[in-house]
């Protein structure tokens, strides 16, 4: 009889564990499934933000041609650049060339506007 008991005992105890090592790969599928949505997400994200940096760049790039920096300004709704407006700031003259007349940086140029 205690033979029995102890078999009986033995055989709820593999049926328990049995029955946790199941819980245990549900648990841990829907854990690994979460984390793998998860990284998915994240490889969308990392790709779309390369495609903007690409974009930036070219943008970047093609900003730093004078022509185009013209289109863009007219694209934004900016006013046209008026020349008699427009003033040359000169760089400040250097201790090394004494020939210079001293002034202290921006010259107007010929009928350009004073600021």
């Amino acid at each position: 009889m205690k033979e029995f008991r102890f078999l009986v005992f033995v055989i709820i105890l593999i049926e328990v564990g049995i029955f946790a090592c199941g819980l245990r790969v549900v648990y841990n599928r829907h854990t690994y499934r979460t984390m793998f949505i998860q990284l998915e997400r994240e490889q969308q994200t990392y790709h779309s933000l390369i495609d903007e940096l690409n974009r930036a760049k070219v943008e970047l790039a093609s900003l730093e041609q004078p022509s185009n920096i013209v289109s863009s300004a007219k694209f934004q709704g900016l006013a046209p650049v008026n020349n008699n407006e427009v003033v040359i700031i000169h760089p400040t003259p250097s201790l090394k060339n004494p020939s210079s007349n001293g002034s202290a940086g921006a010259k107007p140029t010929k009928g350009a506007a004073v600021p």
